[in-house]
């Protein structure tokens, strides 16, 4: 089996629970926190449409993409420690060298990475221009309810009716749905895992309200926190990944 890669963002308590989760699956794992990724010497090449990429660590361990198996990437960013005293144009070059070459990486990887900071997913962020007008519109095709908003000429939102719903936490981990942690395949399950098919992403969080009406689809989280059962379940997933990235190296 491959190796699978961590990368764990400034706050991922979970991060461990994974790696551990993945170890018991008998796979190697190597967690590799963003200021330790940042000090690194790289080498990025391309030829014949082909990018590969060699990441030499400071104790001198060699990431190499072809024998990576799969990663998880929670990084929110770029981690530029080292030119924290340097000018402020400075810091912006180099956040934005740094933020390249770390797409180019886990771009070429394609689908052995989870959370690979695509432009397409960066768009969906809280953050982005018209990031709840999309998940709203997503939402409501996979049958989903939420807010309204009215355009004039920039979108305002406003709050539906209150209601006297539950709010639960569900996620969305590959083909799994988990409900407050625990796997399940009922009530909206397929309807989040459309919108997460349609995001084009591996990993969702989204906070539901149950109503008379049906689900109203409240927030959703591209980075949510590595709870227990998140955890084991991404572990599982980053297995599959990792079985299936050595099947076709076996086959090849």
């Amino acid at each position: 089996m491959s190796l699978v890669v961590i990368l764990p963002g400034p706050e991922d308590l979970g991060a461990g629970q994974v790696a551990s989760a993945i170890r018991r699956g008998g796979a190697e794992v190597l967690v590799v926190p963003g200021p330790v990724l940042e000090a690194a010497h790289w080498e990025h090449r391309v030829a014949d449409g082909q990018s590969r990429t060699l990441v030499r660590l400071p104790d001198g361990t060699v990431l190499d993409d072809a024998s990576v198996g799969a990663v998880l990437n929670r990084l929110p960013g770029a981690s530029v420690r080292r030119f924290a005293h340097s000018p402020e144009r400075d810091r912006s070059y180099a956040a934005a060298e740094w933020e390249a070459l770390l797409l180019a990486w886990l771009s070429a990887m394609g689908e052995r990475v989870i959370g690979c900071p695509t432009p397409a997913v960066i768009s969906l962020g809280p953050s982005a221009p018209g990031a709840e007008l999309r998940w709203l519109a997503w939402g409501r095709r996979c049958g989903l309810l939420g807010p309204r908003a009215l355009v004039a000429p920039h979108p305002v939102w406003l709050s539906v009716p209150p209601s006297s719903g539950p709010i639960e936490r569900w996620t969305v981990v590959g083909p799994t749905v988990l409900r407050s942690g625990v796997a399940v395949d009922e009530g909206p399950a397929q309807a989040l895992r459309s919108l997460a098919r349609i995001a084009g992403v591996d990993l969702l969080d989204v906070t539901l309200r149950s109503t008379a009406a049906g689900d109203e689809l409240v927030a959703v989280d591209l980075r949510p926190a590595l709870t227990p059962g998140i955890a084991e379940a991404l572990a599982g997933l980053l297995l599959s990944r990792s079985r299936a990235t050595r099947t076709l190296e076996v086959a090849s």
